[in-house]
């Protein structure tokens, strides 16, 4: 194989070993431990190296039998040393900083600083200048040998913030709105609605469902997308009904047959809808039954938000049928595994066990795969 097309080696450095065991919670045993433990046993003849520190239970957990080469450095108690193999008895009485002793054959060495200050703080900085240069003498590299970088997704982002890691309001694409940031590069989240016409927005109370809404109704506004807005019950919606890019809104009692018939005869318009099961009038959710027809032939798209026992309970004669079989949508505060079905999404206990933030959703954006996104905030209250 050509130089310029092997792929590189990675190394992955795993530091402090028992706050990820403390984590988990489980000894390894959830599919996050046993893929560490995969790439232990199988990683190497794939190119996949790991350097890993910790204290005493990296010498007790299942790693200890799956890395051939250790090294330790001082141990708090002596008798830990015969966890690696080692003879507390063969080794120095005092061992000072940085001296460590390999497993396998006892043998000396004293590890290299990267700093003549040995503080923790210019360590770190000394490495974060052999980065940089790195950098800069790598920058013609492609992008598939750079290296991965993770990012930590914020607990709380605002939408102006959503909208400068888009490009700005420019940037914003018709039929594309933002939903917030998340995803395998922690950068703006959107929903495709050219393909898929329908979006839903599930979760429980104060979940950040209408936050969500709010977020996705303001992207559309700044891209020119013309909206009509229905709110039965209060809603932060209301807020936008004055933007000059809302056709029209309907609150309550404002929404009846005569302007259901008429926003579905409309082309080309955004509805979003807010507490969807909470219109109940049997003559207009009659007329909400066309919805079909407006979606395939009117260029109509639709955003809706509900709770989650209200979506689990869509059966094939309601009107919302139409919204949830196209399985697109973002679910926020699951309570189950079978929460995730109207938005075609399969979780398990390990996604239900993980801490959420208020505002984090679970998102289907088409592939029908879990993608993490922080719904933007506009900066009310969840």
């Amino acid at each position: 194989m050509p130089a310029d097309q092997k792929i590189p080696h990675i190394v992955i450095l795993f530091d402090q070993w028992e706050g990820f065991l403390n984590g988990i919670g489980d000894n390894c045993q959830s599919s996050v431990g046993q893929a560490v433990l995969g790439l232990l046993r199988e990683g190497a003849s794939a190119g996949i190296h790991l350097i890993i520190a910790g204290d005493r239970s990296l010498l007790s957990s299942r790693t200890n039998s799956l890395v051939e080469h250790k090294y330790l450095l001082r141990l708090a108690d002596r008798t830990d040393y015969a966890m690696a193999g080692l003879s507390p008895r063969e080794l120095p009485e005092k061992i000072g900083a940085g001296r460590a002793f390999e497993s396998a054959t006892s043998r000396e060495t004293q590890f290299a600083v990267l700093d003549a200050d040995l503080s923790s703080q210019a360590q770190v900085r000394a490495l974060g200048v052999i980065g940089q240069k790195a950098t800069q003498s790598q920058g013609g590299v492609d992008l598939v040998h750079v290296p991965a970088v993770f990012k930590d997704l914020p607990v709380k982002v605002s939408y102006p913030q959503v909208l400068s890691a888009a490009g700005g309001t420019s940037a914003l694409v018709p039929w594309r709105p933002v939903l917030g940031i998340g995803g395998q590069d922690v950068g703006p989240v959107s929903v495709d609605l050219t393909d898929i016409p329908t979006f839903v927005v599930g979760g429980s109370t104060r979940s950040g469902k209408s936050t969500a809404l709010v977020a996705l109704t303001r992207s559309c506004l700044d891209a020119g997308v013309p909206v009509v807005l229905m709110t039965p019950l209060r809603s932060p919606l209301r807020s936008l009904a004055a933007h000059p890019g809302v056709v029209a809104s309907y609150a309550g009692a404002d929404i009846t047959p005569e302007t259901v018939r008429e926003v579905l005869a409309m082309q080309n318009i955004l509805l979003v809808v807010d507490d969807a099961s909470a219109i109940t009038d049997y003559p207009v959710t009659d007329e909400f039954k066309k919805i079909g027809a407006a979606l395939n032939n009117n260029g109509l798209r639709v955003i809706a938000a509900d709770g989650l026992d209200e979506l689990d309970r869509v059966g094939a004669l309601s009107w919302m049928n139409e919204l949830v079989k196209r399985r697109h949508g973002a679910l926020l505060d699951p309570v189950s595994i079978f929460s995730g079905k109207p938005f075609g999404l399969a979780l398990n206990q390990e996604i239900l066990s993980q801490v959420r933030p208020v505002g984090r959703a679970l998102v289907n954006v088409g592939d029908g795969r879990v993608t993490l996104v922080q719904v933007a905030s506009g900066g009310e209250v969840f």
